[in-house]
């Protein structure tokens, strides 16, 4: 093959980069080294960290920066809680319905951010959705949901935790299954086998899902903007606030660049961390982990109940059952009818899912066991 093919094919995305990216970059590092914001100046002056100063000893504004930070890992930790249940699940789940659950998982990428908060908060605020159906039981409303840091990290969970399940779900997919027959031949549990094959197996993804949703959590502004109430302070919100507000661009590309390092700087920690856990991912040697004897049994029991209670085939199963009642009523009936719901594919998604996770006794060493998944 010809060398030159490679660079000639490289060369137009190259070129776009260094116009779309590398040089408004360099352009916000000589902005943020100029003494006094000037809009109307010229963009290469003598170097002056005195915007990186002001940053450094003023409160307000470390403590956004640690306020932004804090909220970032919150939204994190919560999508890689509840997108790896959804993971696993979509990585077990038969080919002919996994193309209508990826289709749910990622509806909130297709709606307008704007609308996604809107939405957010009709849902929380105190005449909202939940207020309504917790007062049909007799349940005092609670008027606290809106206008605090809980409710920006339900917003920005709802938008970024697709991005985490893409990354599990394709390490989760390449497992193989002879790994989880041998482990099952030499007589490990459900719970073994996640914990000691799964678990291990899905840590890049998990890593990828992480950097991700950090980066992407900490430049947020516009969820943090209408759900904050101006009682959430994000570094995105500031830095439009000086560079449009007070035309202070000089102290915005300083602020862009500090978030810039710290997210960087999150990625490297991130990366050595879990780097440690995957010894074998770069030619190490595993070292064996003992689990204490009561994990397997809880596991094995907890497992079916907290998949029933939490996993999304509930959700969908009555999305799609709405979907196949209103398909359905100019022909048959204005109510939904058990046997068209029964007949269309999002009944066996329902079905897999409770077939999945449903408990059944078991002589080995656990009460519990979940049935096996049939790989695709």
């Amino acid at each position: 093959m010809r060398k030159w093919l490679g660079p000639a094919l490289s060369a137009p995305v190259t070129i776009w980069l260094l116009i779309a990216f590398a040089a408004p970059l360099v352009a916000v590092i000589f902005l943020s080294l100029h003494e006094y914001s000037d809009p109307f100046g010229p963009l290469i002056q003598s170097p002056s960290l005195q915007q990186f100063i002001d940053i450094g000893t003023d409160s307000f504004y470390y403590r956004v920066v640690f306020e932004t930070i804090w909220l970032s890992l919150a939204v994190t930790i919560v999508s890689a809680l509840l997108g790896y249940p959804v993971a696993y699940w979509l990585a077990r789940m038969p080919g002919k319905y996994r193309a209508l659950a990826f289709a749910i998982v990622l509806i909130p990428l297709l709606t307008n951010v704007v609308v996604r908060s809107l939405g957010i908060i009709l849902l929380l605020s105190p005449e909202g959705l939940i207020n309504i159906v917790t007062g049909w039981f007799g349940i005092p409303p609670v008027k606290t949901m809106l206008f605090n840091h809980g409710a920006v990290i339900v917003a920005l969970t709802q938008v970024y935790m697709p991005f985490m399940v893409l990354a599990l779900y394709d390490n989760l997919q390449n497992t193989s299954p002879r790994v989880h027959e041998a482990a099952q031949s030499l007589g490990a549990s459900p719970a073994i086998r996640f914990l000691t094959v799964d678990l291990p197996l899905s840590l890049p993804g998990l890593k990828t899902g992480t950097i991700v949703v950090f980066l992407l959590s900490s430049t947020s502004y516009v969820s943090a903007t209408m759900l904050g109430g101006k009682k959430v302070w994000t570094t995105g919100m500031l830095v439009l606030q000086e560079a449009m507000h007070n035309l202070n661009t000089s102290l915005a590309a300083a602020l862009a660049l500090v978030m810039t390092a710290t997210g960087l700087l999150f990625a490297v920690l991130a990366t050595m961390a879990l780097n440690r856990l995957m010894t074998w991912s770069h030619g190490g040697k595993s070292r064996p982990v003992s689990l204490p004897r009561f994990i397997e049994p809880v596991v094995n029991f907890a497992g079916p109940v907290v998949s029933r209670l939490f996993l999304p085939p509930r959700l969908s199963c009555c999305f799609c059952r709405s979907v196949s009642s209103s398909c359905r009523a100019s022909t048959m009936s204005n109510w939904p009818q058990p046997q068209a719901f029964a007949a269309s594919p999002c009944a066996g998604i329902a079905r897999f899912s409770f077939r999945a996770t449903t408990p059944i006794p078991s002589s080995s060493r656990s009460r519990w066991r979940l049935r096996p998944l049939p790989f695709r």
